[in-house]
Formats: structure tokens, C-alpha cells, sequence
């Protein structure tokens, strides 16, 4: 009898309701509930990603603790592997990720991350973390056709571009001159070695097509004669956009840094520094 009654009250109060909506009414209506459920799912998503970043940027925090620790601890830290060892701020966390390439600081800025190397599976830390746990924000990462072990040539770095401040969005301030003038050094260590670079030459460009003959900066790895180094040092002089006053010769070592930009589609933004003697 209760059911009856309930289901005879829903028929009167909106069946009815609904039917005597004009079609203009009926519209409005049909919209008002998807721009809910679209809300809804607007707020999951806006909340899961908070989640993520909060949880990220602790973890990141982790992993500078322990190689900041590490390295003070010195020898205490060491670990011995076939070949030279590892520097001490960095074995405590290659245990934890044998992908573990090296570690990247550019001072006062918050970039201070660890760098993965995965060339089987070049993209996988696009979006997966040091843990190898899915994440958004993804980590750095070297690129394959890199030698990150051996000295020598040149190391390429990407990160994402991300708003939350993480990975490699200070890197897009170089564009400003300004900016290079207060953070002209970047702090990169291999497993086995502690360098120090000065920045070449910043510069935008963008990913171009296979068939395009153009200088592409994600295709110099090294040169193994002058020629191939005037060709790439020439081309990255060209498209820098202010002199920084710091010269290379050929037989230097480099890292490029390399990050999304959005002043052309597929637009990146690449910084060239080379190992401070």
C-alpha cells in the first residue's frame, strides 16, 4: 500500500511534472542535469588531481631528504656495484630504482629531482614516478640514444611543463634574460660523478616531422668530429634568443634540458649548457 502510494506521489509530482514542461522547458531541463553530472565529474577529477600533486611533491620531498642526507653521510653511503661506485647521495636511492640515472639541481628554483633512464621504454616516465607508480606529473627523464654513464657528449632531459610548479615548469623561465643572470649554473650528477654547467645557449623550438631538414636539437647526441660540433653549435647560437657570454669548443660535454612550450604546436624549449673544466 506504501509503495503504491509512493509510486502514485512520483507519477503526479514529476512524471507529470515533466510532461506538462514545454519542449523549451524539457531542454532546459535535460541540460541543467548534464551540466551537473559534468560538474560532478569536473570536481572528481580537479580533486583527484590535488591529490596527486600533494602526494607527488611529498614524495619528492622524500627522495631530496635522503640524497641530501646521503651525501652529507659520505662514505657511510657508499655502494660498490661492478665498475666505479656510486656517489654516496645517490646510492641509498639507486637501491631503490636501479633506473636511477642521476640527480639535477638548479638552484633557487625547485628543481632538484632525480633523473630516470629507461631507453627500452623511453616514454614510460612521462608518466609514472621513481616508485614506477602511475602519475600525472611524470619525472625527468633521459632520453634513449643518451649515454648517461659514459662522460662525454650529450645528455637530453625532458620534463613536463606543469602548472602546479613541478618537474620542469621553472625551465620556461629562461626565455627572460633576467632570469638566466640570477640561475646561470645547473648542478647535474651522473651515478659516479658531480658536475657543474654553465648555460650555452636557451632557445625555442619545437618537434619537427621525420621528413623536415631542419637542425633538430633531440638528434645530437655527441660529436665525433669538429664538423659535427659546428654544425650543432652553430645551429643552437642562431636560435638563441640573448647571448650569455659562455662559449664551447669542440670536446666539450653537455645536458640540454628540454621542456614543452606553447608559442608554436609541438613547441619545446631547450636549454644548453656545457661542463664546467
Amino acid at each position: 500500500m506504501i509503495r503504491l502510494y509512493h509510486s502514485r506521489l512520483y507519477y503526479l509530482t514529476v512524471r507529470r511534472g515533466i510532461r506538462r514542461l514545454t519542449p523549451a522547458g524539457r531542454i532546459y531541463v535535460l541540460l541543467a542535469a548534464l551540466s551537473f553530472v559534468l560538474g560532478l565529474v569536473w570536481l572528481t577529477d580537479t580533486v583527484s588531481g590535488l591529490l596527486q600533486d600533494m602526494k607527488s611533491s611529498a614524495r619528492l620531498k622524500e627522495l631530496q631528504a635522503v640524497q641530501a642526507q646521503a651525501a652529507l653521510a659520505g662514505q657511510d653511503a657508499a655502494l660498490t656495484v661492478p665498475g666505479p661506485s656510486i656517489l654516496p647521495g645517490l646510492a641509498p636511492l639507486y637501491e631503490q630504482n636501479p633506473e636511477l640515472a642521476g640527480w639535477l639541481t638548479i638552484e633557487g628554483t625547485l628543481i632538484d629531482y632525480p633523473v630516470l633512464y629507461s631507453p627500452e621504454d623511453e616514454d614510460f616516465y612521462l608518466s609514472h614516478n621513481f616508485d614506477q607508480e602511475p602519475d600525472k606529473n611524470g619525472s625527468l627523464l633521459i632520453q634513449a640514444g643518451c649515454d648517461p654513464y659514459t662522460p662525454g657528449g650529450n645528455i637530453i632531459i625532458h620534463g613536463h611543463n606543469l602548472k602546479n610548479g613541478l618537474m620542469f615548469a621553472s625551465l620556461i623561465n629562461y626565455r627572460d634574460e633576467a632570469y638566466f643572470r640570477e640561475h646561470p649554473l645547473i648542478r647535474y650528477s651522473t651515478l659516479y660523478e658531480q658536475g657543474k654547467y654553465e648555460i650555452v645557449a636557451v632557445f625555442l623550438t619545437q618537434v619537427y616531422k621525420k621528413s623536415d631538414n631542419v637542425f633538430k636539437y633531440y638528434h645530437f647526441f655527441g660529436a665525433d668530429t669538429p664538423a659535427e660540433f659546428n654544425d650543432f653549435y652553430d645551429n643552437i647560437k642562431a636560435l638563441a634568443l640573448y647571448d650569455t657570454g659562455v662559449e664551447a669548443q669542440f670536446g666539450d660535454r653537455f645536458i640540454t634540458l628540454s621542456t614543452c612550450a606553447y608559442h608554436v604546436e609541438n613547441g619545446r624549449l631547450a636549454v644548453v649548457a656545457r661542463a664546467v673544466k
